[in-house]
């Protein structure tokens, strides 16, 4: 079959925080079928995102990876929205020379959040008679309201259910990353039948390769810093922002001379006030360290005593849970 994944926040392998979409062609390729990714040039997932005027295509694995140029943005502003929908418009524009090279798709496969692209899938059904499949990594706009804090009433928020909604109803079949989001699925209109659970996975060969590369040198002082002070070192990797719940960990209170430290990589919107907070409570015993690439993620890992995930007390989490820092 040909089958186009269109994921606004996916990348080729390796070049940004949203893998799935990358592991999932490259199977998909090696099981005999033609796929090809679409994606976003510069979204916030990407370890490089790119300001580009025009389509730039790359193949990896077998699979080919479509850049689709889109307005760069910072935060969560009208910038982003805009990038948002300009995405599935653009892909529309490209499609005619991307079937002109590989043929008309069989499968379109609309991986959300977000989900303005449904309408791109339902059009090529439309014009090419392909079968639509929605994927949904998170359940929007509920973890908007639940955990970002939007309210019901915003448009955008209605917009996107709107578009949630018609997806699940008329999509020929829901993927969903947990069991538990069949639920959500069903109570917003969509048929059970067709909806199926593939979680997030492990590629076991893909770690084992990835101990092999060093740590970057600022982690590395870091980490042999904290052992010689006799520490025992508890890390966070990833993404922070309000989900994240990061500012649960800066509020335990330990004793003045804590046996442990509490290291936290990454980035996010959240970190500069994070940071402050930090730097206002002189919290010794926290250290605010940049991302990594995600092929160094192992091998700093495998420095710490523990690792450490927070979550909001949030009913979000009624559909089940799936992170892949787990």
């Amino acid at each position: 079959m040909n089958i186009w994944i269109l994921n606004h926040y996916a990348g080729p392998p390796a070049s940004g925080r949203a893998d799935r979409a990358a592991h999932i062609a490259r199977e998909l390729t090696k099981a005999g079928h033609t796929c090809t990714v679409f994606h976003a040039a510069f979204h916030h997932l990407l370890m490089e995102p790119r300001e580009i005027a025009t389509p730039i295509s790359e193949t990896h694995d077998g699979a080919d990876f479509i850049a689709i140029p889109t307005r760069p943005y910072e935060g969560n502003g009208i910038a982003r929205l805009r990038n948002m929908f300009e995405f599935p418009r653009r892909v529309l524009a490209e499609s005619p020379d991307v079937i002109a090279r590989s043929g008309i798709p069989d499968v379109v496969i609309v991986s959300s959040p977000p989900p303005m692209s449904i309408r791109a899938a339902r059009r090529l059904r439309r014009r090419h008679g392909s079968k639509v499949v929605f994927e949904v990594r998170d359940p929007w706009p509920d973890s908007l309201i639940e955990l970002a804090g939007a309210p019901r009433w915003h448009p955008f928020v209605a917009l996107v259910r709107m578009l949630v909604r018609s997806a699940y109803r008329h999509a020929d079949a829901v993927v969903v990353t947990t069991p538990g989001l069949s639920a959500h699925v069903s109570q917003n209109g969509g048929p059970e039948a067709v909806t199926h659970s593939i979680t997030n996975g492990v590629d076991v060969a893909q770690f084992d390769e990835a101990m092999e590369n060093p740590v970057p040198q600022p982690h590395d002082r870091e980490f042999e810093r904290l052992r010689q002070l006799g520490k025992t070192v508890v890390v966070y990797a990833g993404s922070m922002g309000p989900p994240n719940a990061l500012e649960q960990l800066l509020a335990i209170d330990p004793p003045e001379d804590a046996p442990f430290h509490l290291v936290l990589v990454g980035e996010g919107v959240s970190k500069a006030s994070l940071e402050s907070a930090a730097h206002e409570r002189d919290l010794g015993w926290v250290t605010f360290l940049p991302k990594v690439a995600k092929d160094q993620v192992p091998p700093l890992l495998s420095r710490a005593d523990a690792t450490i995930i927070a979550w909001h007390d949030s009913p979000i989490y009624r559909w089940g849970v799936s992170p892949n820092k787990i």
